[in-house]
């Protein structure tokens, strides 16, 4: 199944700020981000936004598309 306009742009999101996530600590380590508050703080809200927006896929399209998270 296909997502329809609403799914796809929400997917799209998600991708987005996963891959700002990424990119937000790509070469830190675990210390940086604990002693990091911006950066912690930059982090959590994308993942609240990415949480958000899973959350408001439809759900025949989550039935539909089980292989994803």
């Amino acid at each position: 199944m296909l997502p329809d306009e609403k799914n796809a742009a929400l997917l799209w999101d998600m991708l987005v700020h996963a891959r700002e996530v990424l990119g937000f600590v790509a070469g830190k380590t675990y210390e940086d981000y604990r002693e990091n508050r911006l950066l912690r703080l930059a982090v959590e809200r994308l993942v609240q936004i990415i949480g958000e927006a899973a959350y408001c896929v439809s759900r025949p399209y989550r039935d539909a598309n089980p292989q994803s998270p």
